[in-house]
């Protein structure tokens, strides 16, 4: 029972856990991880996306510009497929409304709110 206790194995992001010669329990913390900001990000831009198609403080056109570009990077998140260059757009893209909506205390706020956790994927 040498192999009693907590480890982490070769692969990143493994914890082994064992408790005996048959018992053990391996927990990918990696994914773990991910998988709470991706759920987080989806709804900061879900959230985001209701609200520029509810906002009547900018025009039709501006909105629609925006409203297709978040659509896309919406879509990659929903599979699961953030990389960092899709994470970077939407940055610029957030950075550029936010300019636009600054005006707007509601709307701003929840640009403000999905920019904070993309920084947070791009730090």
């Amino acid at each position: 029972m040498a192999n009693d206790g907590i480890y982490i194995n070769n692969n990143p992001g493994q914890v082994i856990m064992n408790q005996g010669r048959n018992n053990s329990v391996v927990q990918n913390v990696n994914y773990i991880g991910k998988h709470d900001e991706y759920g987080e990000l989806k709804q900061k831009l879900a959230e985001l996306i209701q609200a520029l198609e509810t906002t009547t403080e900018i025009d039709q056109d501006t909105k629609q510009e925006f409203l297709s570009i978040l659509y896309g990077p919406k879509s990659l998140v929903e599979k699961g497929n953030c990389t960092p260059r899709v994470l970077n757009r939407l940055n610029n893209t957030l950075v550029e409304l936010g300019g636009i909506v600054a005006g707007s205390a509601a709307l701003g706020q929840v640009v403000s709110a999905t920019m904070d956790v993309v920084g947070g994927f791009l730090k």
